[in-house]
Parts: structure tokens; C-alpha cells; sequence
């Protein structure tokens, strides 16, 4: 017959307070994050841009840090899900973009022959 160690009372209490601290720990992380990602969007759709993008990042898994230049300052969108315009319209540094107040379209120019072209619209879903 086979004899199970038993851990005494407080090692099985320290244990679960532990287990209970990190999960309710890793709620907290993404619950911060997600509602930073949301409010980044409603500030994103209140603005109106026009612009050109200076800098344009793949952070992570088609999440796209794109910084953008207008006449009055810099806009800095961290987390844009926008992987698959780029690769399909080849969207890159130096393009155009506008966007109206409270609008969820925005709209991506490329220079071509002198002139800047629609070349794709993309919606921000919230």
C-alpha cells in the first residue's frame, strides 16, 4: 500500500492564497490593458486626422504601431490590427491618411505620379 505525503494545513492555505493572488492578479493586467486599447480607439474615432505616416511598426501579430504627422502635431495609434492592408496595398512610410471626426473609415493615399491616390479605406472596429 502506498503511503501519500500530506502537507499540513498552512502550506495547503499558502498555496491557494498564492493561486487566487496570481489569477486575480492576471485579471487586473488584462482588464487595464483591454480598456487601454479601448480607449485609445474612442480617442482614435473622435479625431480627425490628415496626414502623412512617419513611422509605421509591426509590433505583434498584425498589431501595427503607426505614428502619423499633420500640420498641427504627431498622432501615435499603438495597437492598430491593420496587417493585412499594409501587406495587400503595400501601405508604407511616407503614404497619406485622413480620416474624419467621429468616423470609423480611414482612408490610406499612395503617391503615384505626382499625385496621391485612394488606395484603400480601412474601418476601425471597436
Amino acid at each position: 500500500m502506498k503511503e501519500y505525503i500530506q502537507l499540513p494545513t498552512k502550506y495547503n492555505i499558502f498555496i491557494i492564497v498564492i493561486f487566487v493572488s496570481i489569477v486575480i492578479g492576471a485579471i487586473v493586467f488584462f482588464t487595464r490593458n483591454y480598456l487601454s486599447y479601448k480607449e485609445e480607439l474612442n480617442s482614435l474615432i473622435a479625431k480627425e486626422i490628415n496626414g502623412h505616416i512617419v513611422a509605421l511598426k509591426d509590433e505583434n501579430r498584425g498589431s501595427y504601431y503607426i505614428e502619423i504627422e499633420t500640420l498641427k502635431e504627431t498622432y501615435k495609434i499603438h495597437s492598430l490590427p491593420i496587417a493585412w492592408e499594409i501587406k495587400e496595398y503595400n501601405i508604407q512610410v511616407g503614404d497619406s491618411i485622413s480620416k474624419e471626426a467621429n468616423s470609423k473609415t480611414m482612408i490610406f493615399y499612395k503617391l503615384k505620379d505626382g499625385i496621391y491616390k485612394e488606395c484603400c479605406k480601412y474601418k476601425i472596429y471597436k
